[in-house]
């Protein structure tokens, strides 16, 4: 029992402490992806839509229609717009926080986590609740 409440308590400080030194990870990613916007295409190159380029990037290569499911429930969770600027902006998040994953945390992962974690009233912010959310799956 006590061994359980011990790892109880320092599971929230790790959680804690993580929340804390994600602040500046928080600014990178929110500046680097999050606030960017979307690079012109140039004369020649073929538009791809963010759907298409989160299934062929995203871990284990979910469907377009479970990406487009996870994506909507996630941006309308956070009273975000459903858009093709926001599919963007989340895709390049999840897929930059997967790839600094160690232990192969996916971005459906990383979504479905968000969401619990706005449902449970953890996080009102998108980004925040993604980043502790990769932080947390990350523990070993």
């Amino acid at each position: 029992m006590e061994a359980a409440k011990s790892k109880s308590i320092s599971r929230v400080n790790i959680l804690f402490i993580g929340l804390l030194l994600l602040d500046s990870f928080y600014l990178m990613i929110s500046s680097a992806t999050l606030k960017q916007p979307l690079a012109a295409m140039g004369k020649g190159e073929v538009k791809v839509d963010a759907l298409t380029m989160m299934q062929s990037s995203f871990a284990g290569k979910p469907s377009k229609v479970t990406i487009q499911f996870t994506m909507d429930q996630l941006l309308t969770c956070f009273q975000l717009k459903v858009t093709e600027e926001n599919y963007c902006k989340i895709g390049l998040a999840l897929t930059a926080l997967r790839k600094e994953s160690k232990t192969n945390v996916s971005e459906m992962q990383v979504a479905e986590c968000a969401m619990e974690s706005y449902q449970r009233g953890i996080y009102a912010d998108i980004a925040e609740a993604m980043q502790a959310c990769a932080y947390v799956l990350n523990e070993p």
